[in-house]
Parts: structure tokens; C-alpha cells; sequence
């Protein structure tokens, strides 16, 4: 008898992964901002302060009520406790799922990151790139900013090497672009 419940417990607990399904968990606001903080430089912040710290809804990451301290009724003293004027933001998921909004706020945060001249030169002293040359060790320092445990693929590699060519004067930039806006290096 023990044999027939256990067998019919096995077979539920099998069967039911059919049944389950689990969408990806993405990277959050907070997690958004460290990573290109990480990637870049400290400056982005200029940036990610501007579109994606106080887009809770949109990119997760809910606000914390027990930790804001107020000089005034208006304002927060540290933005990254600030509910944004909306106190029900302390109920939103740590993560989101996937949105257009999310992808407007982190293309227009990569257009500005890769706009300001000043964070692109310190990028490429980061990382040692020749603004001007293509080479696969500079292409591969700047996969591996985003993708630190995956290998650049041939056909990545030669998609990016026609994109350089035939830019006239933003080769690499639009190289970073492609990267940073790609929706791949948020997946936890």
C-alpha cells in the first residue's frame, strides 16, 4: 500500500512541471543602475537617476516607506527611498516582467550614456579601446562588459564588425548601443 501512495505521489510531482510555467526574472531599477555604473562610470548616474530610479512601475524595484527621511512634506532626502509620489509603489514586485516602457527608459538612458562624450573617453580608457580601429579583443572587452560568463558568437562578431565599417564616425558607439539596449544582460 505505502508503495501505491508514494508511486502516486511521484507521479503528481512529475506531472506537475507541466503545468508550471516561469517567466524569467529580470533585473530590476536598482540592479539596472549598478550594472551600467559598473560597466560605464559612476557618471551614468546623471542618467539612470533621470529615467530609470524613479520608474518603479515600469522597472520594479519597489521603494522602501520605513526608509525615507523627509527635511519637508515635498521631498525625500535619498532618491533611491523615494515612492515618487505614489506610496502604493512600496507594493510593486522586487522585478517586473518584460514592457515597452522598460525598453523606452533603458534605450533612452543607453543613447544618453553612449551621447556624453565624457563617459564614452573614460569607457575607452576603461577598457583600453582604440576609438578608431576595430579589433576582436576590443570587441570581445566590450561583449564581456555585459555578458562577463558568455562567449561572443562567430555571427555576433561579424554583424559587429559590418556595423563598425559602416558607420562613418560613431563606429563603436553604436557597437556600445547595441549592447547596452539589448534586453539580454537584464535576465537574472
Amino acid at each position: 500500500m505505502k508503495i501505491i501512495i508514494l508511486s502516486f505521489i511521484l507521479s503528481i510531482n512529475l506531472n506537475a512541471g507541466e503545468y508550471i510555467t516561469k517567466s524569467p526574472q529580470i533585473a530590476n531599477r536598482f540592479l539596472i543602475e549598478n550594472i551600467l555604473v559598473e560597466v560605464f562610470d559612476p557618471a551614468v548616474k546623471k542618467y539612470t537617476q533621470k529615467y530609470i530610479i524613479p520608474s518603479v512601475s515600469a522597472l520594479g524595484g519597489p521603494c522602501d516607506l520605513y526608509e525615507q527621511i523627509r527635511e519637508d512634506k515635498t521631498e525625500v532626502l535619498d532618491l533611491y527611498s523615494s515612492c515618487f509620489g505614489n506610496k502604493s509603489n512600496h507594493k510593486i514586485d522586487i522585478s517586473t516582467n518584460s514592457n515597452s516602457m522598460r525598453s523606452g527608459l533603458i534605450y533612452k538612458t543607453c543613447k544618453s550614456i553612449v551621447d556624453d562624450t565624457d563617459i564614452m573617453k573614460s569607457f575607452y580608457k576603461k577598457y583600453k579601446i582604440n576609438r578608431y580601429r576595430f579589433n576582436d579583443r576590443s570587441l570581445q572587452k566590450i561583449h564581456n562588459s555585459f555578458f562577463p560568463n558568455k562567449e561572443i558568437t562567430k555571427a555576433q562578431e561579424s554583424i559587429f564588425t559590418k556595423i563598425f565599417y559602416k558607420s562613418s564616425k560613431n563606429k563603436w558607439k553604436n557597437i556600445i548601443l547595441s549592447y547596452c539596449i539589448s534586453p539580454e544582460w537584464q535576465i537574472l
